[in-house]
């Protein structure tokens, strides 16, 4: 029975290996450039309307995101944020931070079938 428990384990690191290999190449191969992206700039290098950006604002999103790095570094400190429970930012982070009612609406209809909860929340909205 131990040398059973040992053999899966032992199976265990190379599946979870390929695992976040997979994940994270899945991830880096979407078209486009993360940075330019989340800067306001298209993926055919085309600025948008509303944005004013450069070079050097791309660059620091570049520099926080760890897109400056080699892709090796990359996954490791990608799989280091795993480990931690860190999965990153959300896509719709910037957008609930702009209008964080909808958190609390969100909240609201979500528990709506909790007398109790519809209370508080009753006493708490405006």
């Amino acid at each position: 029975m131990l040398e059973y428990i040992i053999k899966r384990i032992l199976l265990f690191i190379p599946t979870l290996f390929l695992i976040t290999a997979v994940s994270f190449l899945i991830s880096r191969l979407a078209p486009g450039d993360p940075a330019a992206i989340k800067a306001g700039q298209g993926s055919e290098g085309a600025m948008s309307s509303r944005s004013n950006i450069n070079a050097r604002t791309v660059e620091l999103i570049r520099k926080q995101w760890n897109l400056d790095k080699p892709m090796w570094q990359q996954y490791l400190i990608w799989t280091g944020n795993l480990f931690k429970l860190d999965f990153g930012k959300n896509i719709l982070c910037n957008f609930f931070a702009l209008y964080p009612a909808f958190i609390l609406c969100g909240l609201v209809v979500k528990s709506a079938k909790y007398p109790a909860v519809r209370h508080f929340y009753a006493h708490l909205l405006p």
